[in-house]
């Protein structure tokens, strides 16, 4: 990417974001296709046991998605570094005082966003590149909670003063918020909330247990409250004044905001099967995901039959992207994401015997993430 100057919007911030969902949704195939039993998720350690047994398919398919994933994790790295740098400048700019008295202020919470993907992105790189980093996750949890939690109140902080300017001095143009931009706050919100519950569902300490998912609760709870005022207020905009063309790539958010509550609601499912010993019905796991998709195929119609009419995604996947059209990566990821759990820890919990369509189904899985690669590389490529 070239640098923007006075030019320069935090929307840019979801390209590094793109960067670590699709980072994080490769490292599943890892997650559900090679064997861990000594931990809830595929360490060195247990990919190294793993290769010692492994037939050579195996082995190249596990190496491939090892690689993939650290890849696109620097690939997160580097654009969050070059945001950072172009956002400074920003700061210095008249363009950042118009940013900040406008509709589009909500563009700034697509830093808590992006920090909270990266601290996924890089728990997953650890994971992946220290030997025995299992043996000292006890002391590392604490840490993590509260990095998320210094995370979520200067989130809370930045969408408060957002909102505290708006509700108190006005000035918030309803009419042009024909789009779903505003939902960035309840996706940081919900980004966080996953965060904290890993520790909940991995950590043996009770107290870590305890914290990391009462934390989560709190901004599960806020983001899906938040999504629904913003929803509301944003639907009406574009019932009344429909949806310009470059914000009409904002309008399948919901898909990676359903994506990330869902996976926090499973985990903290597991933490009472793991830590409390709740049994939880397969089938009701099953029938959680399905409604995530569902919520999301709502989100993707949705988006799609205006998309398609003002050639947006035309664009967008061509010669036109612009720094929103990395919003369409997520939805993308998301969806793959949800697919990917709803087929491991869903279907088959419930239906064994559909362990044949296992190789299809992850097949089916590759050849999108290979589509949604070769979509985000375009639109890095062409941006100005």
């Amino acid at each position: 990417m070239m640098r923007q100057g006075e030019h320069y919007t935090p929307l840019y911030l979801l390209a590094s974001l793109g960067a670590g969902g699709m980072a994080v949704g490769i490292y599943l195939h890892l997650m559900f296709l090679t064997p861990h039993p000594h931990t809830p998720v595929p360490t060195l350690d247990s990919l190294r046991v793993f290769w010692e047994t492994a037939s050579i398919w195996a082995r190249i398919g596990a190496a491939t998605a090892w690689i993939s994933t650290l890849i696109l994790v620097f690939v997160h790295l580097a654009l969050l570094l070059w945001n950072a740098g172009e956002y400074k400048k920003l700061t210095k700019t008249p363009a950042y005082e118009m940013l900040l008295h406008s509709n589009a202020s909500f563009q700034r919470m697509a830093w808590p966003l992006t920090l909270a993907m990266c601290m996924n992105a890089c728990f997953v790189a650890a994971l992946l590149t220290i030997p025995g980093f299992w043996s000292v996750i006890e002391y590392i949890f604490p840490w993590a909670i509260s990095a998320f939690l210094i995370l979520g109140i200067v989130a809370l902080r930045m969408q408060s003063s957002i909102l505290g300017k708006q509700l108190t001095q006005g000035g918030f143009e309803c009419e042009k918020n024909n789009n779903l931009g505003m939902m960035m706050s309840p996706f940081a919100l919900a980004m966080i909330s996953v965060g904290f519950s890993g520790p909940a569902a991995m950590s043996e300490s009770t107290y870590t247990v305890l914290i990391a998912a009462a934390l989560c609760w709190l901004f599960f709870v806020m983001s899906v409250l938040s999504s629904l005022v913003y929803l509301l207020i944003s639907m009406r905009a574009i019932f009344e004044q429909g949806t310009a063309q470059d914000s009409s790539q904002t309008l399948m958010v919901g898909v990676p905001i359903a994506t990330v509550l869902g996976i926090a609601a499973y985990r903290l499912a597991m933490m009472l099967n793991h830590h409390f010993h709740l049994s939880i019905p397969p089938v009701l796991l099953f029938l959680g995901f399905v409604l995530v998709m569902a919520v999301q195929l709502m989100f993707i119609l949705f988006g799609a039959s205006i998309l398609l009419r003002n050639e947006m995604l035309k664009n967008a996947l061509s010669t036109g992207p612009t720094p929103l059209s990395f919003a369409l990566v997520c939805p993308g990821v998301g969806f793959i994401v949800t697919f990917q759990f709803f087929i491991h820890r869903g279907l088959l919990a419930v239906l064994p015997e559909a362990q044949s369509l296992l190789p299809w189904a992850t097949a089916l899985v590759v050849l999108a993430q290979l589509g949604l690669l070769a979509a985000y590389a375009n639109m890095v490529k062409r941006q100005r």
